[in-house]
């Protein structure tokens, strides 16, 4: 039985001819091939060096779409259950809900199976049939007059249903449209009022929802640059209320 030390030592960076998908996100690339029977033949990753995507990879190997469908954290910790190096990495990993690895895992099948969806660092993804991401469920929610009906518009729980539980919480915040007693709509237009006046002007205001004022911008910025103006801009909106969160868009694709 090979050790966790041992798949640690493997790299499975090198390219990968003709894959079958290609997933990307959080810096990495994973890249699979697939016979014409499912099984998967090579899986191979591009970005820094991960001992999570080295495991991954050398146990996704030899196994059919649906075992892969079926492996997750627990298939890891049942194969290494008594070696000492894996559980002490393993509990910190454990705590993460979303891991660069195992999302594009989720990512490339789904794209394999013809369910395309695109990743976002702002939006979770809560229906991984449809590929429907929290934001598009809160674009759709004030629009739907019935559980059934956001299902309908957000093109949630159509399919194997499993994230009906969460729709039916979303649905029972709906009424939640107020921040400090004003509407989101008010909220909007005194943001860019106030934004027209600023030195921020080629920014756009994406989206206004409990009291988080979320901006994107046209240009391409480097993360440091990002990180200054968000500071910025959250000093400017104290102005319109010291409680509001101020957020600026990821401008990056993921590469």
């Amino acid at each position: 039985m090979i050790s966790f030390k041992e798949i640690s030592q493997i790299d499975f960076r090198k390219p990968l001819l003709a894959p079958t998908v290609v997933s990307e996100g959080f810096g990495y690339k994973l890249a699979l091939r697939f016979d014409k029977k499912e099984n998967l033949l090579e899986a191979r990753y591009a970005g820094n060096d991960n001992i999570w995507f080295n495991t991954l990879c050398y146990f996704l190997e030899g196994k059919n779409y649906l075992e892969l469908k079926n492996f997750n954290k627990n298939s890891l910790k049942y194969f290494f259950q008594d070696d000492a190096t894996f559980i002490e990495c393993f509990e910190d990993f454990e705590q993460k809900v979303f891991h660069p690895s195992f999302e594009l895992l989720n990512l490339a099948l789904d794209t394999y199976k013809g369910q395309l969806r695109t990743y976002s660092e702002l939006s979770k993804i809560v229906c991984r049939c449809s590929g429907t991401t929290e934001e598009d469920i809160l674009s759709q929610i004030h629009e739907a007059e019935s559980l059934n009906d956001l299902s309908i518009k957000s093109a949630a729980g159509l399919g194997c249903r499993s994230c009906i539980k969460q729709l039916e919480k979303y649905f029972s915040r709906k009424t939640i449209r107020r921040f400090k007693d004003v509407s989101n709509a008010d909220w909007i237009l005194k943001a860019e009022a106030l934004l027209e006046k600023s030195p921020f002007k080629d920014l756009e205001i994406k989206s206004f929802k409990n009291g988080m004022l979320i901006l994107s911008s046209r240009e391409t910025m480097k993360q440091q640059e990002e990180e200054e103006i968000t500071l910025a801009l959250q000093d400017y909106f104290e102005s319109l209320d010291p409680d509001l969160s101020v957020l600026l868009a990821s401008s990056q694709a993921l590469k």
